[in-house]
């Protein structure tokens, strides 16, 4: 049995569980509302935000609604009540549209899609219908094309213009000049006359017919050479002149005074000598030295043999040794030490080298270390610096062209291969050499200037190092022209000779999309023969004979 402290603590429990729970309630209640209201809240904002919306862009639409007409003001009324009902409807778990604010079912107006041919039928039944008002035109468009035939149509108010504006506008627009329309225009349905498809046919084979022809023309002129001919007269053309045969020559008119021959046949020789003063005496002109000539005179270079070589050598070390000997006799350099080695050692200290053998090698040793840094340090003196020995390779390479430059012209097929052009163009730049690269199509001409000896190597490059027919060549071929066979990249030297100066700087690549542009770059600087020489050459060895 329960005591009665007990009982009242267990009612004291159950009621604090009881004040709990209420506790609990009440706090979930609160925390509902509390949702609730926030719900509503948002739900406002919005509404608020969309009428502001709703109303700015109505603001900014351009309408005049007078007063005086009461029924376009509850038209309008209408509209916006209509605008304003659209923003709460909301859609039910049945699929119905029910107005948020009071509940009531609101049946929508269905807009069918329309074709945009009946869009611009509907456009000119109410341009006819208007007759020329643009307000109304463009408000009823407007109706039209959204659909909507109750709501309120805006009118749109044109904008006044100033008096003077007005004026200007006037004074410069034409009344003659036709606005046009956005519209199609429309197409007459033409057939075309008989015969019209056979005459381009027609056509169509006389062309083909017309260029076989003229293919046929050029192969036998090519194989006549008719076309080499006249490639050769057009780079070169031939000025005729027609010289005027004097009465007397201008020397003869100093002696005769006269403008013919005619008074020869009255004199005879002995009359001519006493009356002209003419004699025997033969005058020579001064004989000039060439411009290249050289008053030096150079001894040609004996080239001696192996053992005459030797035999010198020899007796120049001979010649040295009985100086120096004269100069030890007499007392004015001290004798030279002993050149002991170690298989000379016995035979030259004797007896010394038999009371302290080590001694005497440690000696003959030293001498020997001596000696031989003696003769690295000589080496080291005559060794030539890094600068030096690019001075004397320049210096060998280098040749004196002040009084004649040889120059060397080479007809290259093709040069497109980038490998080739770097070789010319560093070659080039090593040899110290100047000149130029003209590159057009399948002729290409290489010019350089340069010494004697500098020719030799460069020309040992052109005609032998290269191998112009390996080159990655793009050598162009008619791939219409069934007899056409594979050419092979080739270098021919056009000419060489001596120039007085040089006409070039470091070596250039000049890309020359004409024969006349490459022709008159080579005529500025006066060698245009050289390209006209190439060229011909070129052409003659096209030609089958």
């Amino acid at each position: 049995m329960s005591t009665p402290l007990e009982v009242s603590q267990i009612l004291a429990n159950a009621k604090k569980s009881i004040e709990e729970k209420k506790a609990q309630l009440g706090l979930n209640k609160l925390a509902e509302s509390k949702k609730d209201a926030l719900i509503a809240l948002k739900a406002k904002i919005a509404a608020s935000v969309a009428n502001a919306q709703v109303k700015n862009i109505l603001d900014n639409v351009p309408v005049s609604i007078p007063t005086s007409f009461p029924d376009q003001l509850i038209q309008r009324q209408h509209t916006l009540e209509e605008r304003d009902r659209s923003l709460n409807l909301i859609i039910d778990s049945e699929g119905r549209t029910i107005d948020k604010r009071t509940g009531e079912v609101v049946l929508l107006q269905s807009r069918m899609p329309t074709l945009k041919a009946n869009i611009k039928t509907q456009k000119r039944d109410y341009r006819t219908a208007m007759g020329g008002d643009k307000s109304e035109y463009a408000s009823g468009i407007a109706s039209t094309i959204s659909g909507v035939s109750s709501v309120f149509q805006a009118k749109v108010v044109p904008e006044k213009k100033p008096e003077g504006e007005k004026e200007v506008s006037e004074a410069f627009f034409d009344n003659r000049l036709k606005i046009k329309t956005a519209e199609r225009n429309k197409r007459k349905l033409v057939f075309n006359e008989k015969g019209k498809y056979l005459d381009i046919a027609n056509k169509l084979r006389a062309k083909s017919k017309l260029v076989l022809l003229q293919k046929e023309i050029a192969s036998i002129s090519k194989k006549t050479g008719i076309s080499n001919e006249s490639k050769l007269a057009l780079i070169q053309p031939k000025k005729t002149t027609k010289e005027i045969i004097p009465n007397i020559e201008w020397w003869d008119f100093a002696v005769l005074n006269e403008m013919n021959y005619g008074c020869l046949e009255k004199l005879n020789e002995q009359e001519l000598r006493e009356k002209l003063k003419i004699n025997r005496l033969i005058e020579h002109p001064v004989q000039m030295k060439p411009p290249t000539h050289s008053d030096k005179k150079v001894a040609p270079a004996v080239m001696l043999t192996k053992k005459e070589r030797k035999k010198l050598r020899r007796q120049n070390r001979t010649e040295l040794l009985k100086e120096e000997q004269e100069k030890i006799r007499l007392g004015l350099i001290p004798p030279p030490e002993p050149k002991v080695k170690i298989s000379n050692l016995m035979r030259v200290l004797g007896t010394e080298a038999v009371q302290d053998p080590t001694k005497v090698e440690e000696y003959v040793r030293n001498q020997m270390a001596k000696r031989q840094k003696l003769h690295e340090e000589q080496n080291a003196s005559r060794k030539l610096t890094d600068a030096e020995k690019a001075a004397k390779k320049k210096r060998k390479l280098m040749e004196n062209t002040s009084l004649q430059v040889n120059v060397s012209v080479y007809r290259v097929k093709d040069l497109s291969d980038p490998a080739v052009k770097f070789k010319l163009e560093a070659n080039c730049n090593q040899l110290h050499m100047t000149g130029a690269v003209l590159l057009y199509k399948n002729l290409n001409l290489v010019v350089v200037e340069g010494g004697p000896k500098q020719q030799r190597k460069f020309r040992r490059l052109m005609m032998n190092r290269i191998k112009w027919a390996q080159t990655n060549s793009k050598i162009k071929i008619d791939a219409n022209d069934e007899n056409a066979q594979k050419e092979t990249n080739t270098c021919a030297l056009v000419w060489e000779g001596v120039v007085k100066t040089r006409s070039f700087g470091p070596m250039i690549f000049k890309m020359c999309p004409t024969i006349s542009f490459a022709r008159e770059y080579l005529k500025k600087l006066g060698i245009e023969h050289y390209w006209d020489k190439a060229q011909s050459d070129s052409i003659l060895q096209q030609s089958d004979f």
